[in-house]
């Protein structure tokens, strides 16, 4: 499930893309984030369109109620994201400390992920070597991303994950 701000940080560096690659065919988009997304709305509404990414509308009513909860906690997006990946047994993509940490919370420390892990992910599939990795983290965190730093060498250890 991918909160606004991942999306946001990436295509804002001109890395909607790579994301895309990295989750494509397996990440939801909830219609509240779609609705944060405003000037990525045209981009996520063609990457729908191809099939790389599945919208996800809260209708059930344990998914609304539990929204409503957790929406007291973060704003709308990122509750969406958690009810949806609650719901679909995923994972929240995000860059909200505050969601990072209550997502974390409510359904467990691996099921909650940021922009960093994503570049971990895309090194282990081949789709960036280790020290583009690093550029493009270094370069969100200079456009003012919220994203942790990584550790020297930290991306050398993600080849070959899956």
């Amino acid at each position: 499930m991918l909160d606004a701000s991942a999306l946001i940080t990436f295509a804002k560096n001109g890395q909607l893309d790579l994301l895309v690659q990295v989750v494509a065919r397996r990440a939801h988009v909830t219609d509240e984030v779609r609705g944060e997304c405003v000037s990525l709305r045209t981009a996520l509404d063609a990457t729908i369109d191809m099939g790389d990414l599945e919208p996800f509308t809260i209708s059930d009513p344990d998914d609304v109620a539990f929204f409503a909860r957790v929406r007291t906690q973060m704003d709308a997006g990122e509750a969406s994201a958690v009810v949806a990946a609650r719901r679909l047994a995923g994972t929240v993509i995000s860059d909200d400390r505050d969601a990072i940490v209550i997502g974390r919370e409510l359904l467990g420390e691996d099921r909650v992920i940021g922009t960093r892990e994503v570049l971990c992910l895309a090194v282990g599939r081949g789709l960036v070597t280790p020290v583009q990795a690093a550029v493009h983290l270094d370069t969100f965190i200079r456009g003012g991303a919220w994203v942790p730093d990584a550790p020297e060498g930290y991306f050398v250890d993600c080849v070959g994950v899956p």
